[in-house]
């Protein structure tokens, strides 16, 4: 993965005291088998390239929400949930993907 943050990023860093020496350098992630990497990509301008290779790669994208103290979300009115259920239905067979 290549990350750079956005402007509105940038501003909430300066805003709470942090300043980046080069807000336009691009960082590299390397995620390698097993790996979890979790990206807001409002904040983050994002991109990936995958080297070649002879085996599939799968990346699984969604969106999360996090509940706040009194049990409500952020985006109460959206009908995503944290519930593998709303993107897989069904079981997929080994070897299907």
């Amino acid at each position: 993965w290549f990350l750079r943050p956005t402007s509105e990023l940038i501003e909430q860093l300066q805003s709470k005291g942090f300043e980046l020496d080069d807000p336009e350098q691009v960082m590299q992630v390397d995620c390698q088998e097993g790996d979890v990497l979790i990206v807001n990509t409002r904040l983050w301008w994002h991109r990936t390239e995958l080297p070649h290779q002879e085996t599939p790669s799968v990346s699984y994208a969604r969106d999360f929400y996090f509940s706040e103290q009194d049990g409500t979300t952020k985006e109460s009115s959206s009908n995503m949930t944290n519930v593998d259920g709303v993107y897989a239905p069904k079981d997929l067979e080994e070897g299907v993907v």
